[in-house]
């Protein structure tokens, strides 16, 4: 089951987006929000895709599971806790912590990431 989940910033930026896959495609598909550096593009896109480019520009993605892509935990809590967390083939584990994220409208680390809710 996938989530629903919000991104919101101060500065009036705001998209609404699914995260995760459906229970035919969980084991090949992870729906997850990423921003392309070169032309500040908030997308959805495959996290488990072989090539993982903006579908605007073609530049590199970085998710926002990057540490470079999230400001300190809120509340100084020594465990973060998450927002969205997805478990990966093989193991892995794609996780949103509760913190502020890298905004791709103004630049500022004032983006939050809010769980909306479910869809299957």
């Amino acid at each position: 089951m996938g989530s629903m989940l919000k991104a919101v910033c101060k500065c009036g930026f705001s998209s609404e987006f699914g995260a995760g896959a459906g229970m035919s495609n969980f084991k090949e598909f992870c729906a997850a929000p990423a921003i392309c550096h070169s032309c500040k593009l908030f997308v959805v896109e495959n996290y488990l895709a072989r090539e993982k480019k903006c579908p605007k520009c073609s530049g590199a993605l970085t998710f926002y599971n990057d540490l470079y892509l999230q400001a300190k935990p809120l509340n100084n809590k020594k465990k973060r806790e998450s927002v969205f967390h997805w478990n990966l083939p093989e193991n892995g584990v794609f996780i949103l912590p509760d913190t502020l994220y890298l905004c791709p409208s103004c630049g500022k680390f004032k983006m939050k990431i809010q769980f909306v809710g479910c869809f299957d």
